[in-house]
C-alpha cells in the first residue's frame, strides 16, 4: 500500500493554524521531499522476486560446487 502526501491539503492545514503562505508551502514541500527520499529506498514487488531468483542462483551454484569437491575428495581418497 502506498501513501502520498496530499501537498495541498497540508498547505491549507498549516495556513489555518497560523503559518504563513510561504512557510505552509514550504512544510508541504519539505514533508513531500522526505516521504520521496523514504519511498525509493523501499523494495517492490519485483525487487524481491530479482533478490529471490539470484539467491536461486548463488544456492544452486553453490550445491553443484559442493558436489563437485565432493566428488574430487572421495576421487582422491579412494
Amino acid at each position: 500500500m502506498l501513501m502520498t502526501l496530499d501537498a495541498l491539503n497540508i498547505a491549507k492545514r498549516s495556513r489555518n493554524t497560523g503559518f504563513t503562505h510561504k512557510s505552509s508551502e514550504e512544510l508541504a514541500e519539505i514533508l513531500k521531499d522526505s516521504q520521496q527520499e523514504l519511498l525509493d529506498e523501499v523494495a517492490t514487488k519485483n525487487d524481491i522476486a530479482l533478490l529471490r531468483k539470484d539467491m536461486n542462483i548463488v544456492m544452486y551454484k553453490s550445491v553443484i560446487t559442493m558436489g563437485v569437491i565432493v566428488a574430487l575428495v572421495e576421487k582422491f581418497i579412494n
